[in-house]
């Protein structure tokens, strides 16, 4: 038995007053990114309740202690750096596979997001309006179908209208630890360059040619591996994989 349907209800709504401000109150330059912003705010509110009354939270810290365990294991010579590229990898994998489950629901989104800039098109807006909410109510419609707890339905429906910036989050996450996993940075050292020195005459005697040792500052690129991206990257799995919970399913 159903009982998201005061959920679906409220969805509907929801989409249905933010289509009539983007086609009939706010402005045609802005209307679209201002409505979908609202739209994006609203769902990311409700998406991080429904993560947190499932214990994702718990599940996150646990994973930043995880990590840094790991961050003291990675200061380990040779050995403890292996593990902390082995441990960076596998959460980067799981990072992956999660955004490419997402890619359906960013599709979704996309469509109804879409919808929202008929309004810059000169396109009449009850039209607009219409086509906006006939894509809602087949949205709203099938997820209520396939997702009959009122949970389920609230997290699937919030991930989907999410999955965009969600999917932006996750490969900036990934960027961010292949960057802090290897640090390159410059680094100054003193050493010794030989020189020849030609014959010459100093006063009254002459001194033969010879060479010369001089101490000079040599600038070289340094790579180093960092133990805390072995915090994001853990981080970003765990995220991840919350937010691509329903998707594998």
């Amino acid at each position: 038995m159903k009982n998201n349907k005061g959920a679906s209800c409220f969805f509907l709504l929801f989409l249905a007053v933010i289509g009539y401000l983007n086609f009939f109150e706010f402005s045609y330059r802005d209307s679209p990114i201002i409505s979908s912003m609202i739209m994006m705010s609203f769902s990311f509110i409700c998406f991080s309740y429904q993560l947190i009354k499932r214990g994702v939270l718990s599940e996150i810290f646990g994973s930043v202690i995880l990590a840094i365990i790991v961050l003291f294991i990675g200061m380990i010579p040779v050995v403890g750096q292996l593990f902390l590229i082995v441990f960076v990898v596998y959460n980067l994998i799981k990072t992956l596979k999660s955004i490419r489950s997402l890619l359906s629901s960013a599709i979704m989104s996309l469509l109804l997001y879409g919808s929202l800039f008929l309004s810059v098109f000169n396109i009449d807006p009850f039209v607009s309006y219409v086509v906006y909410l006939l894509l809602s109510i087949g949205f709203v419609m099938y997820l209520a179908n396939e997702y009959p707890e009122k949970g389920d339905f609230l997290l699937k429906i919030s991930t989907i209208l999410c999955s965009i910036p969600l999917i932006v989050l996750l490969v900036s996450s990934i960027t961010s630890t292949l960057r802090n996993l290897f640090e390159i940075s410059p680094a100054s050292k003193i050493g010794s360059r030989t020189i020849n020195v030609g014959e010459y005459v100093r006063g009254d005697s002459i001194v033969s040619a010879h060479t010369r040792n001089i101490a000079t500052t040599v600038t070289t690129l340094e790579t180093t591996i960092s133990a805390s991206s072995a915090v994001t990257s853990s981080i970003a799995k765990t995220g991840a994989e919350a937010s691509s919970e329903e998707e594998t399913k």
